[in-house]
């Protein structure tokens, strides 16, 4: 059975941006998850170029989500990113390493 590649890559990207957003948001609440982020910073491309956290545990999660929605924004994009292409890939490769069925599979 072949991979689609386009199902696979876009659910794994939702997927990986979608948690990457929710831990974002809850960063930005509570000021806590600086270590997952640091992680982060090293599996998706160009995070630390364009994303930079900051928390003010003075300021209300309102204040802090503007302070830091593009960040947020990047970072999300980035996973996602990252996430499609890894996947498309895997699938790529997935199907051309397939073995052929014996009675004509396409």
């Amino acid at each position: 059975m072949k991979l689609n590649l386009k199902a696979l890559a876009l659910s794994a990207a939702l997927l990986v941006g979608g948690v990457t957003f929710l831990m974002g948001i809850w960063f930005v609440a509570t000021g806590y998850g600086t270590p997952v982020f640091e992680k982060l910073s090293q599996v998706a491309s160009l995070y630390s170029v364009f994303v930079s956290f900051s928390y003010d545990p003075l300021l209300s999660f309102v204040k802090n989500l503007q302070n830091n929605v593009v960040s947020l924004l990047a970072l999300t994009f980035l996973s996602a990113l990252d996430a499609g292409l890894l996947a498309w890939l895997f699938g790529l490769l997935y199907n051309t390493f397939l073995p052929k069925n014996a009675k004509g599979e396409k």
